[in-house]
This record gives structure tokens, sequence and C-alpha cells, in this order.
């Protein structure tokens, strides 16, 4: 044994020892240092594991550390019979990655031999197929460690759970909450037992609403015990700053604490509005920019509770970190608003504030009200050095920050597309309710790790492009919109493909002479489609409308992709001739580009440099959603075969009920746990709460819960300014459709050379981009995806015209000009 130690008590572990004790260990010693009642426990370390587990007996040095550790326990124990023996990996436990239930814990008499025995079982539990896997998921490299707690086993009298915050009632949002069972907190938290619920009041620790088991064998708190158990919760929220999930546990007249860990505060309360949330602070600037053009619909109760925790850790709360941000983790950054998501303006204000002005991207302008960037100064944050401090060590220790990150994108992809295949056969084999949830576990870890590599990917695109735009504005004559339209933009994304492979399945139906309104009908038998289809589903078969779980992908619903066919037929455009225009205006850019710096050899390599790094980093932004749609698709799979497991037993009335229940509710359903309120019943309240929110106006930016007047009023006469996003000019009717249900419905409302008039667009929409000859959006900014996509199409767009849109009617007749950025309405009202 080298000089880290083998064995340690609670009270010898340094903060910050993940890596020798783990997490449980970790955290029980924070609680012992804070003087909080934690039964006496001692740790073997990983340490220990590394240099033991694999010999057929202990080395004599660790054999004689435990046998004290156990004698001086013994003496630390107010009884001895038995203890808990526990394992306490680095990688469990933490934000992203609970590992619940795949580890071990045993229950042994206090005898050293059996101690012994509970060690090597939890060292033994280390190379399940299932932890390993875990740990692969997780990130995890290298050879994954363990250590192992040894604690006093409690004889209580009841145990249970305490939630500080989250989960009050609607009548008393803000209390704490705590669930208690005489079968113990892992019989709560597991779900084998039905524990009594007490409300209980956050200032007077008084119960405001209690329900009890079935039976009469349920111990009840008294009065006393909930006071102490309260003041014990806020003790530890105010010491984390965060709310916690405590297990506690009473024997005799002592009250011990068992476990606590942070809950996130994102998950509405059971019983409360899905889609409004209220923070505690009603003083923050909340901006709906940052989601509104990935997300421009109400989102699902699902989808905010199992996805939006791993979005808002890796795009918002984990850059805040790197900039130095003090206390990022009590941060409130997202929340709901009439379903729509809103993120605190602070984070923007803090990740641009040392921008020098030059290089403050285009884009960012929408996050600011009245798109004043110099807002961004308006806040209180660590120095310039600091920042830069943080900054630097940064890209010093993240793997994905560096310019090359298009390299690490590659490699990843094919990682990516071999994990989601190893998923996807094991959901084609069929799992229990258990798997279900850890392979929905493993894709939000999947997730995660796929967006701290897009997190940078938009990074440099933002900022390349901004530079390019400068240089090109500075050096030449030419316009730096046309140059990013056609030098910068994807030559071949998957938007384009997915689009043309569906135009060729329509040219297909139509040479074999099917008429439109029979396709839906024939196309699913005609032997000479079948095949067609089949290759375009297994391409593209996870691609959607939206990003919403809820959206259908085409591959569970080919009679929608038939559909879709059916109202592209016959062809809608002459790609061929589009993208031998668009290569012909390409090579007379370059040329006029090497004619003005070709007497400047230094800015014709720097300006090619940097066409280079902007031509790769935006056509990412693309290529990354597009295989995060693999896995969101393996997502709602996972999802509705749980949900038609709910259904069967009588839980659920109907397909898509899933998607209104919360995350929380719907693993305690799998687990066989029971809700406060028949899930069928929230499912159906929440579906039409959705249809009242789905298409009802929100602002762009809201003060509290107030919406916030921009200051960038609709300015008078007939013109509009926003920022010009693809280049061009274009006439055309308006066709306003805010919040399109489906894309065939999108492409029933769209004629050829209307304008489009939204408020954001999803790459989903890209069909009816055939058609449009304009885009006129609300949001969004000259790299969000609806301008992205109008450049690869060669229609101009027009996108932040904020509270414009509103002065839009459907029919009008518009002069959309890309290269000013304005919208003119030329005849309100114009008939065909």
């Amino acid at each position: 044994m080298s000089e880290a130690p083998g064995v340690l008590f609670l009270d010898e572990i340094a903060p910050g020892s993940r890596a020798l004790v783990g997490g449980k260990a970790l955290a029980l010693a924070t609680l012992a240092r804070l003087d909080l009642p934690v039964p006496p426990a001692f740790v073997v370390t990983t340490h220990a594991y590394a240099g033991a587990h694999a010999l057929p007996d202990l080395p004599p040095d660790l054999h004689d550390a435990i046998a004290h550790a156990l004698e001086r326990l013994r003496a630390a124990s107010h009884r001895w019979d038995h203890v808990i023996v526990r394992s306490s990996a680095p990688f469990e436990d933490s934000a992203e990655f609970s590992a619940a239930g795949q580890l071990e814990s045993v229950i042994r008499p206090a005898n050293l031999d059996s101690v012994l025995d509970g060690i090597r079982t939890c060292w033994a539990a280390l190379d399940r197929p299932a932890v390993r896997s875990y740990y692969r998921a997780s990130g995890g490299a290298g050879t994954p460690q363990i250590a192992v707690i040894v604690q006093e086993y409690l004889d209580t009298s009841v145990a249970g759970v305490l939630f500080t915050r989250g989960l009050g009632p609607a009548t008393h949002p803000d209390a704490l909450v705590s669930e208690a069972s005489t079968e113990g907190s892992a019989g709560v938290t597991s779900g084998q037992a039905t524990p009594d619920r007490y409300v209980i009041d956050r200032t007077t620790r008084a119960v405001l609403e209690e329900s009890r088991a079935p039976g009469d064998s349920s111990r009840r708190l008294s009065p006393v015990e909930i006071a102490a158990l309260a003041e014990l919760g806020l003790r530890l929220e105010a010491h984390y700053g965060t709310p916690q999930d405590i297990e506690w546990g009473i024997e005799g007249d002592r009250l011990y604490i068992l476990q606590a860990r942070p809950v996130t505060v994102l998950t509405p309360a059971p019983g409360a509005d899905a889609y409004t949330t209220h923070p505690a602070d009603d003083s923050i600037t909340w901006v709906s920019g940052f989601f509104e053009e990935r997300f421009p619909g109400a989102v699902s109760p699902l989808t905010w509770t199992y996805l939006f925790p791993a979005i808002e850790q890796t795009a918002l709360r984990e850059p805040v970190r790197y900039v130095g941000t003090p206390h990022p983790d009590r941060l409130p950054i997202l929340r709901l608003y009439q379903g729509r998501v809103y993120t605190n303006l602070a984070v923007f204000q803090m990740l641009y504030k040392w921008f020098p002005p030059g290089l403050v991207p285009n884009d960012a302008r929408r996050f600011f009200v009245g798109g004043d960037v110099s807002q961004r100064r308006a806040i209180a944050q660590p120095g310039l050095i600091r920042a830069a401090w943080h900054v630097l060590r940064t890209m010093l220790t993240e793997p994905n920050w560096h310019p090359l990150n298009y390299r690490v994108w590659q490699r990843f992809t094919g990682v990516h597309r071999a994990a989601l295949a190893y998923y996807r056969a094991r959901l084609d084999a069929g799992l229990d309710a258990g798997d279900l949830l850890v392979i929905l576990d493993h894709l939000r870890v999947w997730t995660v790790r796929l967006l701290r590599i897009h997190r940078w990917s938009i990074n440099y695109a933002e900022v390349i492009s901004t530079i390019l735009r400068r240089l090109v504005a500075r050096w030449t004559d030419l316009s730096p919109e046309a140059v990013h339209t056609y030098l910068a933009a994807a030559e071949d994304s998957p938007t384009r493909r997915t689009d043309r492979a569906l135009q060729l399945l329509a040219d297909r139906a139509a040479a074999l002479g099917l008429a439109p309104d029979m396709l839906a009908e024939q196309a699913p038998q005609h032997p000479e489609l079948v095949a067609p289809m089949a290759g375009f589903l297994h391409e593209f078969g996870h691609r959607s409308f939206c990003l919403d779980l809820m959206c259908p992908r085409y591959a569970d619903d080919p009679a929608e992709v038939w559909a879709i066919v059916a109202r592209l037929m016959p062809p809608e455009s002459a790609p061929q001739a589009e993208a031998g225009q668009r290569r012909r205006e390409q090579d007379r850019l370059r040329a006029e580009l090497d004619r003005q710096l070709g007497d400047v050899p230094l800015k014709a390599a720097i300006l090619r440099g940097v066409l280079f790094f902007a031509g790769r980093y935006v056509a990412l932004r693309e290529q990354q959603r597009f295989e995060w749609q693999r896995g969101l698709h393996l997502m709602r799979r996972a999802f509705t075969l749980a949900e038609a497991r709910l259904i069967a037993d009588g839980m659920l009335r109907q397909p898509g009920d899933i998607f209104f229940l919360r995350w929380d509710e719907i693993a305690a359903l799998l687990r066989g746990q029971t809700l406060d309120q028949p899930p069928a019943a929230l499912a159906t309240a929440r579906r039409r709460d959705f249809r009242r929110v789905q298409h009802a106006p929100y602002p762009r930016f809201l003060s509290g819960d107030q919406p916030l007047d921009p200051g960038d009023s609709v300015p008078a006469g007939h013109q509009l300014a926003g920022v010009g996003a693809s280049t061009g000019r274009a006439t055309g009717i308006a066709r306003v459709i805010l919040t399109p249900g489906s894309l065939n419905e999108l492409l029933a409302a769209l004629r050829e050379g209307d304008i489009l008039v939204t408020q954001a667009t999803d790459p989903g929409w890209t069909p009816a981009f055939n058609r449009i000859h304009a885009l006129v959006m609300s949001v969004g900014g000259q790299l969000s995806h609806g301008a992205i996509v109008a450049r690869e199409y060669g229609i101009p767009a027009v996108v932040s015209i904020g509270e414009g849109v509103q002065r839009i009617q459907d029919g009008d007749r518009l002069l959309v000009d890309g290269d000013n950025g304005t919208v003119t309405i030329l005849d309100p009202g114009g008939e065909r």
C-alpha cells in the first residue's frame, strides 16, 4: 500500500475528496463537519479497492486497518449488533449521473468477517455489466473505482425523505414536504412503502396538510419531530444555497440524517400550473430569445422536466461557471411562462460582459432589451483578470473548447451512433420497467455529452461569423451578408438532404401516375414505393417537425410522411437549377475576393482561413441538431413503450398521455409508486391546458411575471426594421403562421411564392422552403436555424423584427429586403 489512506473516518475526509471516497461518503463527511446528526461511519477508500480487489486475500495492513476501524466504530456507536455496508463510487450521486440502484448496499452483523464479506460484495458490484455501461455512458475514462462506507445501522422506528422546496401542493407551493414510513427511507424512495405525507410551513414549522398511509400501523410524527426535521432541512438548504432532498431516520428520540442531495428547482409542484413556473425572485428579467428558435412552440411537461435540466446545465450553467461567476449553482437560469422557455437575462450579461465590442456576435442583440448589447456591462461580475483566469483554466481542462472542435465532433458521432444502436437493440428485445428507466437515464447522459461539444461549436460559429462580416466590410466593397450566404453556408446539410429525399419520393410517385389525393392509400402497398420509403425512414426517420419529445418522428407515423409527399407533388422546385445558380454565385464571389485582395496576400490568407472555419462551424449547427434528434427519437420510443405499459395497467387512457406527465411522475409509476392524483386525470387536465397555451402570444421579455416593453416599438409607416439574415429581395403575399401544429398544416397554408411570417422556425419546416419566396421572423439572429436554412435555399430573410410582426396581416403584400434588413408592407390586405 502507498501513502494514500486505505481507511478514513468521516471527520478525516477532506473537502474535494470525491475521487478517494466517492459521492455518498463525501456528502456524509460534509454533513458531519456541520455538526449534524449523522450515524458514525468509516470509509474503505478507492485506493484500497485498487490495491486489493483483485487479490484472493486482503493485504495485512488493510485487513488490520479495517479491524481497527471497526473497533473504533463500535466505541462510537450507542448500540452494536449490525452495520450497513454501502458502495460510494466517485461517479455516482453527481449532478448528471445517479447510478441509482446499480451499486450495492447490504446489512451485515457487526463482526469483522461479515463486514469484510460486505465490502467484497460492494466491490464485486462494480463489475456488473449494467454498472460498467452506466460508467461508460457518463463519460468515464479508464477503470472505474469504488469506495465502501461501513456505518452504524439504525433501528429506526420511522424514516423517510424531506424535500425542502419544489414538491409543495398548489395551496402551499413553497412548503417543505416530508414522507415517512415505518419501513424506512429506502421503502419510501423505492416506492415499496406507501408513506405518510406532511406539508410543513417554512416559518412556523407547523403541519399545514397531512395525509396518512392506509391502515393503522404507521408511526405518526410528533409536532416536536416535525419541527426538528424542518429545522435540519432549512439549515441544509441555507448552507448549500439550493433545495435539498434529505433521507432521515428516527431511532429512539433522536433524529439522524442518512443522506442529502440537491433537488432540481425546474420541476413544478404536483397540481401546479405545468406551463408557468414562478421563481422566488420577481425582480429578474427573462428573455425568450435563446430557446425560441429551438423550441418555438409550447413545451410539453415531459420535455421540460426530463430534458431541460440537462440542457440548462450544459448550455448555460456550466458556461457561466467557466467565466468565474461566484456560486453559479444558486443562479436561477430557466423558467416557463405560458409553456415557453425563458432564460435569465443575467446569464447573457455574464457571458458577454468582457467581449470586446468588435467581437460581440451579431446574434447577441436578441438577448438584450431593445437590442442594446451595452446592457451586458450592467452586472456585478468578477473583474476581467479573474474572468480571464477562469476561461484559461477551462481551456486547459475542457477537452471540447479548442478551435478544432469540429474534429472532436467527427470522432464523437461514430461513438454516439454505436451507443444508440446498442440501446435500440435493447428496446427491440423488450425490457421491464426498471430497464426502461436505466436506458432513459443513459440516453440523457449522452445528450449531455453531445451538448457539451455543441455549445463550443455554437460559440465558434458566432464569433467566426462576426469576424468574417467585419473583415469583409472593412477590406472589400462586397456585401458581408452575400459572402456569408454563399461562401460560409452549408453545402449539403442534413436538412437539405432530407428535403431532397422527400422530393424524390414525390417525383417517383408522380412518375408512377399516382394522384396526390390517393397517395396515402395507395403508396404504402405499392411495390415500387415500399423500398424507397423504407430507405427514407432508415436514413431520416428520426427527424421531426420539432424537438419536443411529444412531436412524432417520421418513423413513428409513415402515413404523415406520405401526406407530406403528396403536398410536394408535382415537384415544387427546380433544385438542380437552384444548385447551379448557387455555384455560379459562389464562383463569382470567390473571384471577386481574389481580385480585391490579390495585392494583399496576408489579408487574402486571413480571409480564406476565416472562411474555412466559418464554413465548418456554421455547418455543424445543423449537423449536430440532426445527430441529437437520433437520441431524441430513441428517448421518445422508450417513453412510448413505458406509456403502453401504463395504458395496459389502466393508469393512462390514450396514446400521447405520457407527454403530459412529468419525468418524476413517470419514474414513480414505473417503480410501482402512486401519485397524489390519478395519472390519467393529470394528463387530461394538462392536455387541456396545453391547448390553451399552444397558440397564445407571449412576450419577448418578462420582468418577474409581467411582460416587459422592450423599447423597440413598431415604427410609423409601412417599413419594419430587423436584421438581414439572408441576402436578396423578394415580393409576395404574407402568410402569417406563428405556431403551426404540423408540417402538413404548414404546407396546406402556403402557396407557391408566399412569404412566410412567423415567430421562429424549426429545421423540420424546411420542405415548405421550396415554395416560399422569403422568410420573416419575429425573433432569431443571423445564425438561427431559420436564417441558416434560408441561406441554404437562396431565399431572402429578415429576422428579429420583434413586435413588428404584429403589424403584418395575413394577405399583406410584402417586400423583403435581406440586404438591408427591412420588410415593407406594399399593399395592406392585398388580394392574390
